[in-house]
């Protein structure tokens, strides 16, 4: 009586054709993870500051008070945006100082190292900021009004979201000037 055995498993190639393949994939992936979190950033970034500019306006009414948004521009999660009552003509904050940017004691701030891959770029703004006087939640009358840009990516691959503040103190538009996700180009 001969007994036959059997053997079941993967020869080498099999096992190298399979890693290969494997490796393909993995390597499209990490591309479009990639891409996909750089623009999740962006996004973040900009309804961040969005969200920041409608607060200082309302809470400049609220506490009867100028609120001013402070824009410390920079590149690669190096900048800041900070909120802050105005008191005694002080018009700055600056974002390495504990309770610099502060309302009633409350530090409201948005720390660029939590978007590493976007760059903050102020354009046209009075001293970095705008300033919401308690009238009306209007920004500072002689206040040159301008556009933040949030921006990733470097030259083909770039992607920027500009943020307009009218002379209301609104946001007029969002836009991209890139090659960004779901905005609208500007015009």
């Amino acid at each position: 009586m001969m007994i036959k055995s059997l053997q079941t498993g993967f020869t080498l190639i099999e096992m190298l054709i399979t890693i290969a393949v494997l490796a393909i994939l993995i390597g499209i992936g990490v591309g479009s993870y990639e891409s996909l979190f750089k623009s999740n950033q962006l996004r973040g970034s900009n309804e961040s500051i969005h969200s920041l500019i409608a607060y200082a306006k309302s809470e400049s009414v609220k506490i009867n008070g100028q609120v001013s948004v402070n824009f410390a521009a920079g590149a690669n999660g190096n900048w800041c945006v900070g909120l802050f009552q105005v008191a005694g003509g002080t018009e700055t904050c600056d974002c390495n100082t504990a309770n610099s940017c502060a309302i009633d004691g409350r530090e409201i701030k948005l720390d660029g190292k939590d978007f590493n891959k976007v760059t903050l770029v102020v354009d046209s703004m009075t001293n970095n900021r705008v300033v919401f006087d308690p009238k009306r939640g209007m920004p500072k009358t002689g206040d040159l009004l301008g556009n933040v840009v949030v921006k990733s990516g470097t030259g083909a691959d770039e992607s920027s979201i500009k943020i307009i503040v009218n002379t209301i103190g609104n946001i007029t538009q969002t836009c991209k000037t890139g090659s960004s996700s779901s905005y609208a180009a500007c015009s």
